[in-house]
């Protein structure tokens, strides 16, 4: 909540945000015993089409991966998006179609890594994210 709205938890409304929002865990099956556990190859590899099935079901407009090795992952179906710019970085964006629409993502780090740890830190590039307006049809022109 604090990553996307970029305000301290104890100032927001939980029911509402769950009721704005949609959480997806990528890895659809279960990693291993600790926190620090990885994914296979094989599991990344399996996670993808149930992740486009999720984009056609709930056509979203915005997607933030949660961590870089899941950005690196994520399936390449799409094309390169705008790069958005916050606290002297630019990131990169990738545009996600889906079955009447796409959707803009981006990556932050992932909340329980030592980068990502202060999720307020994070904001600017969800906010940018946000912000940042695409259209198929102007992309098209401008290739």
């Amino acid at each position: 909540m604090q990553l996307v709205l970029g305000r301290p938890a104890n100032g927001i409304d939980r029911h509402e945000f769950w009721h704005a929002v949609s959480f997806y865990n990528y890895i659809q099956e279960p990693v291993g015993e600790g926190p620090r556990d990885r994914p296979t190859r094989e599991m990344w590899a399996n996670s993808g089409p149930a992740f486009l099935d999720v984009l056609n079901d709930l056509k979203p407009q915005h997607i933030i991966a949660l961590g870089r090795a899941l950005w690196d992952n994520l399936p390449s179906i799409g094309r390169q998006g705008p790069g958005i710019q916050s606290c002297g970085e630019t990131k990169d964006t990738w545009i996600y179609p889906y079955e009447g629409g796409e959707a803009l993502s981006t990556w932050v780090y992932h909340p329980s890594s030592p980068k990502g740890a202060s999720t307020l830190s994070v904001h600017p590039y969800v906010k940018e994210l946000m912000l940042t307006e695409f259209s198929a049809a102007e992309e098209k022109q401008n290739n």
